[in-house]
């Protein structure tokens, strides 16, 4: 289990309810065990924007939006392991595998792999 958040990200917000601009039409919200970082898994809502999962940081009461990781296809459905490193993804034909410390620091290729259940079913890349 991991300490309680301290500093800007465990100040409660001034409202119970936050208004968020997203980059698309949001799916799935899975919080980090400590709430100070939000995964959004969001589809395109225009020719413009992308299909992907947005990364949101929680300080000072606030959640705005840090980064969109790209993904193929139509994420929806997330889940975290339990130590927080690894957010899956269904994602249209495909799980993808995403290293969540690369998606917060935007440092690195956060897609650690994927598998497809499409046409040549069985592959896996990592």
């Amino acid at each position: 289990m991991r300490p309680p958040a301290s500093g800007s990200c465990a100040r409660p917000p001034a409202d119970s309810i936050a208004f968020v601009e997203m980059p698309g039409h949001p799916f799935q919200v899975v919080p980090s065990s400590e709430g100070c970082w939000f995964y959004v898994s969001v589809n395109s809502s225009g020719p413009r924007s992308l299909n992907g999962v947005a990364v949101l940081r929680r300080e000072n009461g606030r959640a705005t939006v840090v980064r969109v990781v790209p993904v193929e296809g139509e994420p929806t459905g997330m889940a975290l392991t339990h130590d927080g490193a690894l957010l899956v993804v269904a994602d249209g034909d495909h799980v993808v595998f995403l290293d969540t410390g690369r998606m917060r620091s935007g440092q690195g290729d956060p897609i650690l792999g994927f598998f497809s259940d499409a046409e040549g079913a069985g592959s896996v890349y990592l």
